[in-house]
């Protein structure tokens, strides 16, 4: 999930959180989710933080989606 705007100061610039699976556990907020964000009149990364993503949502095969929990192995591990 991206903004071109800083959500929390409205300066220009890019963010991304970024989780396994769909991207409904970052959108709703219920996941600590990893995060860069550049600053775009530096042209540079600025902050870079590995969340926790303990769960995530994947395709349920009756359609839709379900929240699963995130392997144990991948919930520090920086998603790329």
């Amino acid at each position: 999930i991206g903004f071109s705007v800083n959500k929390l100061n409205g300066k220009k610039g890019v963010t991304i959180y970024a989780n396994y699976g769909r991207g409904e556990s970052v959108v709703g907020g219920n996941i600590v989710a990893d995060c860069w964000v550049f600053d775009e009149f530096l042209g540079k990364l600025i902050m870079q933080r590995c969340g926790t993503k303990e769960k995530r949502h994947i395709k349920a095969k009756e359609g839709g989606t379900i929240e699963v929990d995130t392997p144990i192995d991948q919930q520090t591990q920086q998603t790329n």
